[in-house]
């Protein structure tokens, strides 16, 4: 039986209070159409720079993979479409977490550094990257 230690609770972010700062960046809307699922499935993820989203994202992703029904509405699913469109070609959200760190040097080397399609030009160029983006595009392509 597992037991839940305190020391690995994650203790990012707080302020005196104790109360959790939002992360820098935009996310879903707390109260928008995907509230119901963000409270059931991602209460534990912090609000802001896409950490929401992403959790949804992989928590559809894995209702998929096992042949379950989604566990968002329509109206959610299409406002996740809406954000995960509009920060990706704006440059605003990663595809997929750790993305623009893994990616940074083959965005510049063969994208010009530009920000928002740079999953394509990097697609176009997979096998002249390097693994650490490599992988990343790797995790992209998963959840395509």
């Amino acid at each position: 039986q597992a037991v839940e230690s305190p020391d690995l609770k994650p203790r990012f972010g707080k302020n005196m209070t104790g109360t959790v700062k939002p992360a820098e960046g935009p996310d879903l809307k707390p109260d928008g159409p995907c509230k119901a699922a963000l409270d059931r499935l991602c209460a534990h993820v912090r609000q802001g720079s896409g950490q929401k989203a992403h959790c949804l994202r992989q928590k559809v992703v894995a209702a998929t993979n096992r042949q379950e029904s989604s566990p968002v509405t329509p109206d959610c699913k299409l406002q996740m479409a809406k954000f995960f469109i509009h920060g990706l070609q704006s440059g605003s959200l990663e595809p997929v977490s750790g993305f623009n760190a893994a990616c940074k040097d083959d965005i510049e080397k063969y994208c010009g550094g530009k920000k928002g399609r740079v999953v394509q030009c990097l697609k176009n160029v997979s096998s002249k990257l390097q693994p650490r983006c490599f992988y990343q595009m790797m995790e992209v392509r998963i959840f395509e």
